[in-house]
């Protein structure tokens, strides 16, 4: 078996529970997706080194939240309605998706201008991953342990999405696309005081913040390694990948750069 070829299709539609559709066809003017009311798709706490991630979001419909820090001493946040348009930074560190605080829960719709190449192969990545257990490119003796656990479906289904966790973080390091995977609490003893909470220094706040790109860096590029050395995975896919034209291929080199 192979992966889906989705070089030309403009509409994936995302499953549940993170039920989202997204819409490649509107061009220059940005990716549109839509969430439904009751999905808990949001885009997790990331940042990107570059602008090639994500360059900015807008609200066309529902309500939008975003959470957004660009140093180490604070952090914000802002709701929007329609037309709302909010511009991400490089190296701002962000997460956003519907609000769930409003009253009531409507469909959010926004167009997020940002890599179609990374949106692509993430989206195509999650619809592929039951397929997973049966691609030609996936190891003979990890295909032998899916067929061993076809007897306990539970098991089974628990490995498909531990490979899935894997693979998106391969393509993520791949693309700049740093995740939030915890931190070094520095600033624990100064909050944890009993009389007080004094402030912390600012090398303790410095150290926890920048914490977690170092921790972001280690789990993402051994993802990568182990998937691309020993689960028959890449960062990229030609099966999921539109041909580049020329500014995207001259922005990837500049990550490819950053990131060694």
């Amino acid at each position: 078996m192979s992966r889906t070829i989705t070089t030309r299709q403009k509409i994936f539609h995302l499953p549940t529970p993170d039920t989202a559709t997204f819409d490649f066809s509107h061009g220059d003017d940005g990716i549109r997706i839509t969430v439904p009311a009751g999905s808990t798709w949001s885009v997790k706490y990331h940042w990107h080194i570059n602008h090639l991630g994500c360059r900015s979001v807008e609200c066309l419909e529902g309500a939008l939240k975003v959470f957004f820090t660009s140093t180490p001493f604070g952090s914000g946040g802002k709701l929007g309605h329609a037309r709302w348009k909010f511009s991400f930074r490089p190296g701002q560190r962000v997460a956003w998706g519907p609000s769930r605080t409003e009253e009531k829960l409507d469909t959010l719709i926004v167009s997020l201008v940002a890599d179609e190449i990374l949106y692509r192969n993430t989206c195509s990545a999650i619809l592929d991953a039951d397929r997973f257990p049966l691609l030609a490119s996936t190891p003979l003796w990890l295909r032998a342990v899916f067929a061993v656990l076809t007897f306990l479906p539970a098991a089974r289904q628990w490995l498909v999405a531990m490979m899935l966790w894997v693979q998106l973080r391969m393509i993520f390091f791949a693309h700049d696309y740093w995740v939030y995977h915890g931190q070094l609490n520095v600033k624990w003893w100064w909050k944890s005081q009993p009389f007080g909470h004094p402030n912390p220094p600012k090398w303790a706040s410095e150290l926890q913040y920048w914490s977690q790109h170092a921790i972001s860096r280690v789990v993402m590029a051994t993802c990568y390694w182990v998937g691309k050395l020993l689960l028959g995975m890449k960062g990229e896919y030609e099966e999921y990948t539109p041909e580049r034209n020329e500014e995207t291929v001259g922005l990837l080199a500049e990550v490819s750069v950053m990131r060694i």
